[in-house]
C-alpha cells in the first residue's frame, strides 16, 4: 500500500515538473510572438512619419483624415485644415519660442486614371496629385533623379514609378526625359521603386503610378477631389493629435463616440484615423471586438493603396494576435496547473513525514 501511495506521489511530482516546463515553454513562446508581432510593422514606412520626424523634447503623431468624393475637398480646404491645427497648437502653447509650421509635416493627394504618352506610345497609369509634404510623408525608394517639392515654381514636374518607366522608356535612368498627358509637357524628376513584397503589391493595384502636383492633375481632371489629407502633430498626451485633427475637420470627439457607438462603420464622409500604435496589441483588441464588420463597406471613402496595406496588416495581425494570446494563456495554465500539482505532491510528503514522526 505504501509503495502505491509512494508511486501516485512520485507521478503527481513528475507531472508538476512536465506542466511548469510546458508553461515556461508556452509564455517564452508567447512572449516572443507578442514581440515579433510589435516588430513586424516598422517596414510598412508609410505609418511611420512621426518616429522619423519626432524630437528629444517632442513626442509626435501620425495622422490621417479620409474624404468621401461627395465633399469635393480642394487645396483651399486643406490650408483651413492646417489653420485650424496651428491655431490649436498656438492656443496650447506649443507654437512660439522658435517654433512655427515646422511643427506641422502635412500632405493630401487626389487620385484618378490618365492616359500617358511618349512619342507614339501610350499607357493608362494612376496619377496621384500630390501637395504638402507628400514624398516625406511617404518616403519611397528613388531608383533615379529627384522627387519635386510643393514649393518648386515650375508645376511641370512629375515622378514615374519604375513600371511606368520601364513600359514607356525600357530603362529607370530617365530623369530629364519627357511625357505628354494631352496637350501638357511634364519633366521626369525622377523615378520610384514599385513593391515586390505580394500584399503591398496587391494594394497598389495593377496599373502602374505617376505622382505630380495636385493643380497639374487638376487640369485635366475637372471634377478631382483630394481624398485624403495626412499630418504629423505634436501629441504631448495621449490623442491629442488625433483630437486636434477632429477638431480642424469640424467634427467633434462627442459626435465622434456618440455615432461609432450607434453604428462601427458610422464615418459619415469623413473618417479620422491615427496611425501611430494603430498596430499595438492594445489597438488590435479592440478592432477585435468590430471584427465582423470589417468587410462591410457603408461609406464612398475610397482609401488610398498605403491604407488598404495597412488594414490588411491590421487583419493579419489581429490573426495573429489570436494565436499568441492562445499560446500564452496554454502557457499560463499550464503554469498553474503544474504549480499546483507541485504543491500537492509536496503537501502529501509532509503529511507523511510528520506521520512517521509520530508513529516513531
Amino acid at each position: 500500500m505504501k509503495k502505491w501511495l509512494r508511486k501516485i506521489k512520485l507521478h503527481k511530482s513528475r507531472k508538476g515538473n512536465i506542466l511548469l516546463a510546458v508553461g515556461v515553454a508556452l509564455s517564452l513562446a508567447g512572449a516572443v510572438l507578442f514581440a515579433l508581432s510589435e516588430s513586424g510593422t516598422q517596414v510598412l514606412k508609410d505609418q511611420q512619419a512621426a518616429a522619423r520626424w519626432e524630437g528629444k523634447d517632442m513626442k509626435y503623431a501620425q495622422v490621417s483624415a479620409f474624404f468621401s468624393p461627395t465633399k469635393d475637398m480642394q487645396p483651399v480646404n486643406m490650408a483651413d485644415i492646417q489653420t485650424g491645427i496651428l491655431s490649436k497648437l498656438s492656443a496650447d502653447g506649443y507654437l512660439g519660442e522658435g517654433r512655427g509650421a515646422d511643427m506641422l509635416l502635412q500632405a493630401y493627394n487626389g487620385e484618378a486614371s490618365v492616359s500617358i504618352r511618349k512619342d507614339t506610345s501610350t499607357l493608362q497609369v494612376t496619377a496621384m496629385g500630390v501637395g504638402g509634404d507628400f514624398f516625406m510623408l511617404h518616403p519611397m525608394e528613388l531608383l533615379a533623379g529627384s522627387y519635386f517639392a510643393e514649393d518648386d515654381l515650375n508645376r511641370d514636374r512629375i515622378v514615374l514609378d519604375e513600371n511606368v518607366a520601364w513600359n514607356l522608356f525600357g530603362s529607370n535612368d530617365i530623369a530629364g526625359m519627357t511625357i505628354w498627358i494631352n496637350n501638357n509637357v511634364y519633366d521626369v524628376a525622377g523615378v520610384v521603386a514599385a513593391p515586390e513584397d505580394e500584399a503591398e503589391a496587391n494594394a497598389y493595384g495593377n496599373y502602374g503610378r505617376i505622382y505630380l502636383p495636385y493643380e497639374s492633375l487638376k487640369v485635366h481632371q475637372e471634377k478631382l477631389g483630394i481624398c485624403c489629407y495626412e499630418a504629423v502633430i505634436p501629441d504631448p498626451i495621449s490623442n491629442y493629435g488625433y483630437n486636434t485633427l477632429l477638431s480642424a475637420c469640424g467634427m467633434s470627439q462627442e459626435e465622434q463616440a456618440e455615432g461609432k457607438k450607434n453604428n462601427p462603420l458610422s464615418f459619415g464622409d469623413c473618417e479620422i484615423i491615427e496611425n501611430t500604435g494603430r498596430f499595438s496589441a492594445w489597438n488590435l483588441f479592440s478592432l477585435l471586438r468590430n471584427r465582423k464588420y470589417r468587410t462591410m463597406q457603408t461609406t464612398s471613402i475610397v482609401y488610398p493603396y498605403w491604407e488598404n496595406l495597412a488594414r490588411i496588416t491590421e487583419d493579419k495581425k489581429m490573426n495573429a494576435l489570436i494565436w499568441n494570446t492562445a499560446v500564452l494563456a496554454a502557457g499560463i495554465i499550464a503554469l498553474l496547473a503544474g504549480l499546483t500539482a507541485y504543491v500537492l505532491a509536496n503537501s502529501h510528503r509532509e503529511r507523511d513525514v510528520e506521520g512517521f514522526g509520530r508513529k516513531t
